[in-house]
């Protein structure tokens, strides 16, 4: 059922559905499989290290992964191609003057690093992406074996998924309700409809899987969890989770959902003497390390501590080289990969 609260939600609904509507009569189709992992509200679902867990179990099965992604708050209007080379390929496209970071998006930038030998392209036309990089990995890869994966695509009407993926935190599922600029949602709850898997990450929420089933009853339903991998020095070293037991840390992330990552602390059984937050995708700058690291200093820290997505905006800062950084992991139940590889799925919605 539609509702409306505000006139500014109206005004986006309007402009929304007017969009999808044009998008989905020119909709494409690429020539492999795509799979979109995505959401229906602004943030904080956690979509890039899902995006990294299928990418890493395709190449397990014997696939070879493609990202497609338009590469959120990075400047470059693309398209840009990443871990190409490997392939024979000279596809990368270098601004003189700005850092790859910055240019990439930082989601897509971690992406790339984490995903060293999986072609990632950064463009806002995701089928002319997927083209793209179809038309040169063809002459090294056989059509079958190549997957699309569509970063953040639940949305992206333009392009045709086999299979929509859609994350929902259980800790705050839909905010406060509203549409954006309102609040964090993107569509209405009701567009679950059409998606093919369903995830509620970070915490279970049986609430919210009731009222799931109400609007999609056959959906497959999953809960995915965030582990620590590793506890690394950004010059490279590792620590061990052990050593920060007890510990005094000061903490610090630029997130859409900071108590995603606080919640994330709470496994090293630290005590965290602060916790700064900046904005989400924040550009760091040097200053701003140089003043965290005195105020850390000021009140006795033992350790800094920091979100992978937040390292690679400060990893090139000589003062940020001790700094820690958390590597998480998506741990996701095996069914949820046989369910998308085996294409043992219910009637696609469009």
């Amino acid at each position: 059922m539609i509702r409306f609260i505000n006139p500014l939600e109206l005004l986006y609904y309007l402009g929304y559905s007017f969009k999808k509507k044009c998008l989905l009569i020119r909709q494409k189709k690429l020539p492999c499989k795509v799979i979109s992992i995505g959401n229906i509200t602004v943030g904080g679902t956690g979509k890039t290290p899902t995006t990294i867990a299928v990418a890493q179990r395709a190449k397990k099965k014997g696939l070879k992964p493609i990202i497609l992604t338009r590469g959120y708050k990075g400047k470059a209007k693309g398209p840009v191609f990443v871990n190409f080379l490997p392939l024979g390929c000279e596809y990368l496209d270098l601004i003189r003057g700005e850092r790859f970071v910055d240019k990439l998006g930082d989601e897509a930038f971690m992406i790339s690093q984490k995903l060293r030998d999986v072609p990632l392209v950064k463009f806002s036309d995701r089928y002319k992406a997927g083209i793209l990089a179809f038309n040169i990995l063809k002459h090294y890869l056989r059509k079958e074996e190549i997957v699309f994966i569509l970063d953040d695509g639940f949305q992206h009407w333009g392009l045709y998924r086999d299979i929509d993926i859609v994350l929902i935190d259980g800790a705050d599922p839909f905010g406060n309700g509203k549409l954006f600029p309102l609040g964090k949602l993107r569509e209405f709850p009701e567009g679950l409809k059409r998606a093919d898997v369903i995830v509620i990450s970070k915490t279970e929420n049986e609430q919210l899987e009731t009222f799931i089933k109400k609007i999609n009853p056959q959906i497959p339903l999953f809960h995915s969890t965030i582990k620590i991998k590793a506890l690394r020095r950004i010059d490279g070293s590792y620590i061990t989770t052990d050593s920060l037991v007890n510990k005094r840390l000061y903490a610090f992330c630029g997130l859409a959902r900071p108590q995603s990552f606080n919640d994330t602390l709470a496994l090293l059984r630290a005590h965290i003497a602060h916790f700064k937050k900046f904005p989400d995708h924040y550009i760091y700058r040097e200053k701003d390390i140089i003043n965290l690291i005195k105020h850390s200093e000021k009140l006795r820290c033992d350790y800094i501590v920091t979100t992978e997505k937040d390292k690679v905006k400060i990893e090139d800062f000589e003062s940020a080289r001790k700094i820690l950084y958390i590597e998480i992991e998506m741990s996701i139940p095996e069914d949820f990969y046989d369910i998308i590889f085996n294409n043992n799925l219910p009637v696609h919605h469009t």
